[in-house]
């Protein structure tokens, strides 16, 4: 059986509907899917090495980055990380924008006792 498989790269596409475009390609391709992202509650942001800071809503997570000058990760082009909810809204909109009725089969790894990373598997 044959899986796409998506690691890491769905926070690095941009907003909301570019998100749902990625997931929506991919589907395309093939309608089983094994994609992962880091967890926007997880106590440590990954990319900026910074604590907590992520938790703040994105305006303001934004606003900080640029004021202490790490604008490429200000940018939502560049990064928007995505929590279960918002994770399993995007995949579930590609699918039906793909006429495909999906399973989410979730794995939530922990790392220093919080979930890490957000991996599911579709079909």
């Amino acid at each position: 059986m044959l899986y796409i498989i998506s690691s890491a790269v769905i926070e690095h596409v941009g907003n909301e509907q570019s998100q749902i475009e990625y997931v929506s390609s991919l589907l395309r391709l093939c309608p089983r899917l094994f994609i992962t992202t880091p967890n926007r509650y997880h106590w440590l942001e990954f990319h900026t090495r910074l604590p907590l800071l992520h938790w703040l809503p994105r305006s303001w997570h934004r606003c900080v980055l640029n004021l202490i000058g790490m604008k490429f990760w200000a940018s939502e082009k560049n990064l928007r990380l995505l929590a279960e909810d918002e994770f399993a809204r995007i995949i579930e909109q590609a699918a039906r924008i793909n006429g495909l009725k999906v399973t989410l089969h979730w794995y939530k790894p922990k790392f220093l006792g919080l979930v890490s990373n957000l991996c599911v598997l579709v079909n």
